[in-house]
């Protein structure tokens, strides 16, 4: 015999026995909730199963809602960084660090609170300016 056919003989041997397995048990659940009447043999199991498939689902309700907020709170904080928004505002305008470093102290001059005020604001620049002239 082939190794295919021994194989297919084997699976459909299990299958057969199974289904014959699963049939019983089948007849003999119907047999055993009929003698009863309420049922009340398996239903304590039943309402268990159902109880604790319910809080396995509330929990993972619970679990997505938090990693769903700690991905928004961790994703605000990096967007919030102000070393960040001068480095990206840098680029933008084609500012270079020396460029940014001659900007400070003209900042603490003009007395603005950040020394991208300046590029923003160029009457300030032009009022630092003549007030060097002058001096």
């Amino acid at each position: 015999m082939n190794k295919r056919m021994m194989m297919a003989l084997s699976v459909g041997l299990m299958l057969v026995s199974v289904a014959q397995a699963s049939q019983e048990d089948f007849f003999r659940g119907l047999s055993g909730r009929g003698d009863s009447g309420t049922g009340s043999s398996g239903s304590l199991v039943d309402v268990t199963m159902f109880l604790a498939v319910l809080g396995l689902i509330a929990g993972a309700l619970v679990l997505l809602v938090w990693i769903v907020r700690l991905r928004k709170t961790l994703a605000t904080r990096a967007k919030h960084n102000p070393a960040r928004l001068v480095r990206e505002l840098a680029r933008k305008v084609n500012l270079k660090p020396t460029q940014l470093k001659k900007l400070k102290p003209m900042a603490a001059k003009a007395e603005v609170s950040h020394p991208l005020v300046l590029l923003l604001c160029p009457s300030i620049v032009a009022g630092l300016m003549k007030k060097n002239k002058q001096q």
